[in-house]
């Protein structure tokens, strides 16, 4: 789709296409109101100046509507949007033991810092990320936060241009 295709959607058509790209909706209001942008740059620095501007509520209703990381069901799932299914496809042919281990060091995770691991999976391996993931359970909670939202900004990025590719 192209940007001006976009501009022709109706509000909710815009809002569950951006919705689908970064799940906070106070990013999505904000993204409603910066049309019509010049081209797809500008839109990828609205989309980050934006994410920034959010607050640390607004990342978690982010983070949250993410299938957690190799949690096939929630990949396997019809209402699940091909985003996620894409970018967690190498974990889809990953064995069952990586998966377990990449299952149970995510709930650690989420035990410790009170929100599912958020990362740029696309093209990593399970076994990349579950040393990604296990490095950062030693993180400081304030610190880690802001590493997850600079990955839903790399993540954000990448299915904003793949939606205007």
């Amino acid at each position: 789709m192209t940007i001006d295709q976009f501009g022709k959607l109706s509000t909710k058509e815009k809002y569950d296409q951006l919705f689908n790209c970064c799940g906070s909706s106070a990013w999505v209001k904000g993204m409603l109101e910066i049309f019509p942008v010049e081209d797809l740059n500008d839109l990828l620095d609205h989309a980050e100046e934006l994410w920034y501007d959010c607050n640390p509520a607004d990342w978690l209703e982010a983070f949250e509507n993410h299938a957690r990381l190799g949690d096939k069901e929630a990949l396997e799932h019809e209402d699940m949007p091909a985003s996620g299914k894409n970018e967690q496809s190498r974990l889809l042919t990953s064995d069952k033991e990586t998966i377990k281990a990449l299952t149970d060091a995510n709930a650690e995770y989420e035990e410790v810092f009170g929100y599912m691991f958020i990362s740029y999976a696309r093209g990593k391996s399970a076994e990349q990320l579950l040393a990604e993931l296990k490095e950062r359970l030693n993180n400081d909670p304030r610190e880690e936060i802001k590493i997850a939202a600079d990955e839903q900004d790399k993540i954000t990025k990448g299915r904003l241009k793949k939606l205007f590719s």
